[in-house]
């Protein structure tokens, strides 16, 4: 084909015979420059598919026509002629004919080919190939599962196939405070467990596969729809099949959750590129929930750390500015933010946190870095009390011991997060430290609690502030809470660390430098004197 960078410089309605008759007359075509003016024959200009970027295509190739009409296919030939020739606006263009029509009989097809009598079984060949692909859009049109989920479908005990999953038809009849979920709505909840196909260090190989459970509408002791659907997919095609189904579905609790929260970073692109700025950068509210266990059990590199510390750089708060705190502060801090960053140490909390998701008025991704040990720790449980109607999600749990009793007598205040709290608990005990060491939750990350740390430092003066975490100190939340806490605190003390050393892995691979490292950052939370002397 002519180069189509290069035409007349200036463009006359003239037919291709007489094109071709001036340019043999002239000699060999010289290239020129492309002028942006555009100088369609008024039939041309009316054509109803001369819009946009497929104008600047066909105003080319009619360019190029008109220097060398044997440098475009023969179906756009037939058309420009028919166009410089005097056509109807729209009518130039032949449309391809319907399934199973005959072509012969067709009288587009035979203007077409008594236009051009020497091109006929081109232009027929043509029309052939526009029918087949015709055919099949139509046919998968027709044959496309417009819904892949069956949402549409009855909903009931017998589309649930429950069995296969473990639930019986006893558990059905189990005994639920009905008050539990004290909303009437229909709420959808999809569970999206990822077990993957991987080859591990070791060379054993998991073939699990893809567990992708959803189960729908789990509102007091009735399940309305359960099913699951098997696969190997990789991380990032699951966490964004799962992305989407909750775009589509505001109205759905969609929970993606990873074996363990290292391997979240497989679907990396999808967090970064639509979870974390969907609302920044594609104006599109998601409430996607991400499950990533974490926590510091000896368990090694690859099966310890969710990265808190990622999710907490892209968080899009300012620590340096402290919001005004009024009457709407919790609310305000979660409508502004781009996601939600929490890690609960409770089940109530849990609870509460996925059930202010899905009543919110509006819609905001939410991290819950899940506990692993927990789920079997003794004293992490909650009574059904505190998840009844007048409770709701604690952003931060202040110390409620003998050191909440007396204040001014408490010498340190340790904030932490997540499963540490029940290993400071119980080494506290050990030295006899209740009265004079307070322990302080934050629950929730991100958006920062700034009201509950300052009413914290605020209630203990005396008291020596230390943020206290099982990552290492170049990981995990330090990095995020110490700018936050020092804001709150008006700068006037400082906060102090204790945890893990700088490292670049996650964890050590040694169970006993595992315990080795847990001991020595419990030794300095309650060594009082481990900062005496030292600036701030």
């Amino acid at each position: 084909m002519h180069r189509l960078r290069t035409c007349a410089a200036k463009l006359r309605p003239l037919t291709a015979s007489q094109t071709v008759k001036k340019l043999s007359h002239n000699g060999p075509v010289v290239s020129r420059t492309f002028q942006p003016s555009r100088f369609y024959t008024a039939p041309v200009a009316s054509e109803p598919f001369l819009s946009g970027t497929s104008s600047n295509y066909v105003e080319e190739m009619y360019f190029a026509w008109l220097e060398n009409p044997q440098s475009v296919h023969k179906s756009w030939d037939v058309f420009f002629r028919n166009a410089n020739a005097g056509a109807p606006p729209g009518t130039a263009y032949q449309s391809p004919p319907l399934l199973g029509a005959n072509l012969a009989s067709l009288p587009s097809a035979q203007s077409m080919m008594v236009a051009q009598p020497n091109v006929d079984k081109l232009v027929e060949d043509h029309l052939a190939v526009q029918s087949l692909i015709r055919a099949y859009q139509v046919r998968g049109h027709h044959v496309s599962k417009l819904d892949p989920l069956g949402i549409n479908m009855i909903r009931g005990h017998h589309v649930a196939q429950l069995d296969p999953l473990g639930i019986l038809d006893a558990d059905l009849e189990s005994s639920v405070p009905a008050n539990l979920v004290s909303s009437s709505n229909g709420l959808d909840i999809a569970v999206c467990k990822e077990r993957l196909k991987r080859l591990t260090v070791g060379g054993r190989q998991d073939d699990a596969g893809l567990d992708l459970q959803l189960v729908l509408s789990f509102l007091g002791t009735k399940i309305q729809q359960s099913f699951a659907l098997f696969g190997a997919l990789p991380d990032s095609l699951s966490a964004g099949f799962e992305l989407g189904f909750a775009m589509a579905s505001p109205n759905a609790l969609v929970l993606w959750e990873a074996q363990f929260g290292d391997f979240h970073n497989t679907a990396q692109c999808i967090i970064d590129q639509f979870i974390s700025p969907g609302q920044a950068k594609w104006v599109r509210q998601n409430g996607i929930v991400l499950l990533l266990p974490h926590g510091m059990e000896g368990m090694g590199p690859e099966h310890s750390s969710a990265r808190p510390e990622r999710f907490l750089q892209m968080c899009n708060d300012d620590p340096d500015i402290v919001p005004k705190l009024t009457e709407d502060f919790a609310v305000q801090q979660l409508y502004d933010a781009n996601w939600i960053v929490v890690n609960c140490s409770t089940p109530a909390n849990f609870f509460h946190v996925l059930r202010r998701q899905i009543l919110l008025p509006f819609r905001k991704p939410l991290i819950v870095f899940t506990p692993k040990s927990l789920l079997r720790h003794p004293e992490a449980k909650s009574s059904f009390d505190v998840m009844l109607p007048g409770t709701e999600f604690l952003r931060g749990i202040p110390e409620n011991g003998p050191a909440a009793e007396k204040p001014e007598q408490v010498k340190r205040v340790l904030f932490c997060t997540g499963k540490v709290y029940y290993e400071l608990v119980k080494e506290r005990k050990t030295r006899g430290l209740e009265a004079e060491v307070a322990i302080t939750r934050l629950e929730q990350l991100s958006p920062f609690p700034f009201d509950v740390v300052d009413e914290e430092a605020r209630k203990y003066p005396n008291a020596e502030l230390l943020w206290c975490q099982e990552e290492h100190k170049n990981q995990g939340y330090y990095e995020y809470v110490k700018p936050r806490i020092r804001a709150i605190t008006r700068r006037e003390r400082p906060v102090w660390y204790s945890g893990r050393e700088p490292a670049s892995a996650p964890a050590t691979g040694n169970k006993n430098t595992h315990l080795q490292e847990l001991k020595r950052f419990l030794e300095t939370s309650f060594n009082l004197d481990a900062f005496k002397n030292l600036g701030v």
